[in-house]
């Protein structure tokens, strides 16, 4: 497990909650979690758990579309007819899988405790996919992609913690959760220039670690009332680097440098407040809210892409139904941070209800004590349409700056142009997958069941 932050991409968590229980309650369980997965929800619970090994399954089936609007004739830059790929609408993800597995140690009761957890994909390790948010994109897949959702609900997450317990009513947690740093230099040489696909190729990879400190408190004034405060910083995964390419005859004495810059799956900055309400009968209610700082988000290549902080609302009831077993309900709303589309770039993003249902209970079995839970999430996008500001024919600027409205990809030319060339370059000339517009909402269902082992 403590190998596995070389291979982790991105938080699987932030969806949909961490482990079953967390899950059955829209997440909602910063102050009263107790097992593994409080390295992420907050490690100041650790201390208040058994010793628990325990392993997992998580199903997503993801009905998110983009359906783009019909491109209209005149707008079309030199050369557009012949893209690699045709525009088109963004299909439905479909459904993914992970695993769970975590453990905990309480090396002094009530005291001191340790927890370590891990999400695996079923569909494969270390995935690396970007794209361009603008006009670029014209040239590769010519579709918009969900910057939050699509692939980030079920990449590797790794994080672990220990929580100390001062005295009987307060407790402190620090965790870490990682990802990769990847460094790549590639020495590329072209033998023969008429033939640039046959090369001979080295590779020099280097692989660190990105951290990002998760410190949690946990506050219990009295028996029906707690407390959980949380706070993680934030966390990318990395590629660096740069291609340096010879081809024969032309470079040899110097080669040409291409730099490698990308950022992968952001993580912003997150601080929790959670609170927790018990009565007698073993009934308990948990509100919670979280501040993300998606005003510090960057997209793959590194560039703001002025994003919004926002705060997310979450709701969770357990109650007991009968020895060792409970049922759970929740509710959430996860605001989007990305404001409107109607300029150059095409963030897709949907702001989501969620609502939760799921239940567990405990047993024997050969002289030993487990434990099993399962939930169910459904997550409704809110639908939202975009439109392209259309500016007046000159006031479009060239295709430089990284945000800002529409950009012209055939400015007019200089004084030496001829005629024709005059009268094709006039007005808005753009391949923007995102022109004239889109409309882009649907679903997400989730489902979740754990089993673990209280040795």
């Amino acid at each position: 497990m403590l190998w596995a932050p070389l291979r982790a991409q991105a938080n699987g968590f932030d969806a949909f909650g961490a482990g079953a229980r967390s899950q059955g309650m829209a997440g909602s369980v910063g102050a009263t979690v107790s097992d593994y997965t409080a390295v992420y929800h907050n490690p100041a619970s650790l201390v208040f758990g058994k010793p628990t090994l325990g392993i997992g399954v998580h199903a997503v089936y993801d009905h998110t579309t983009v359906v783009l609007m019909p491109r209209p004739s005149g707008y079309d830059p030199p050369g557009y007819i012949s893209r690699l790929n045709k525009r088109s609408d963004t299909p439905e993800p479909g459904g993914a899988g992970s695993m769970i597995t975590g453990v905990s140690f309480v090396p002094i009761p009530g005291r001191l405790a340790m927890g370590a957890t891990v999400l695996m994909p079923l569909a494969g390790l270390s995935k690396i996919s970007t794209s361009y948010a603008d006009e670029r994109e014209q040239f590769f897949s010519n579709q918009l992609s969900y910057t939050r959702l699509g692939e980030r609900m079920s990449r590797e997450a790794i994080g672990f913690g220990a929580a100390y317990r001062f005295q009987p009513w307060i407790s402190m947690g620090l965790g870490i959760m990682v990802l990769p740093s990847v460094r790549t230099v590639n020495y590329v040489y072209t033998p023969n220039a008429t033939k640039p696909e046959n090369i001979d190729l080295n590779m020099k990879i280097d692989t660190g670690l990105n951290q990002s400190v998760v410190a949690g408190l946990r506050l219990q004034p009295s028996d029906e009332l707690t407390v959980g405060l949380v706070f993680q910083d934030e966390l990318q995964m990395g590629v660096t680097g740069y291609n340096e390419v010879q081809v024969r005859g032309t470079n040899d004495d110097k080669p040409i440098f291409q730099p490698i810059s990308f950022v992968q799956q952001y993580q912003p900055p997150r601080a929790t407040v959670s609170v927790a309400a018990r009565t007698d009968g073993g009934t308990a209610l948990n509100a919670e809210g979280s501040w993300l700082g998606w005003s510090r988000f960057t997209n793959d290549q590194g560039v703001s892409g002025g994003f919004e902080d926002v705060i997310e609302w979450r709701l969770g009831l357990e109650t007991a139904v009968a020895d060792e077993s409970a049922f759970r309900m929740g509710v959430a709303w996860k605001p989007s941070p990305v404001p409107t589309q109607d300029g150059r770039t095409n963030y897709v993003d949907n702001a989501r209800w969620v609502l939760s249902a799921g239940g567990g209970t405990g047993f024997e079995l050969w002289g030993e004590r487990f434990r099993v839970d399962a939930a169910f999430q459904f997550h409704g996008l809110v639908e939202r349409t975009v439109h392209k500001r259309i500016l007046n024919s000159d006031a479009y600027p060239e295709c430089e700056a990284a945000r800002g409205p529409l950009c012209d990809e055939f400015p007019d030319p200089g004084g030496s142009a001829t005629e024709s060339t005059r009268v094709r370059s006039r007005g808005l000339q753009t391949g923007n997958p995102g022109f004239p517009g889109y409309r882009h909402g649907g679903y997400i269902i989730g489902a979740g069941m754990d089993v673990q082992w209280q040795f």
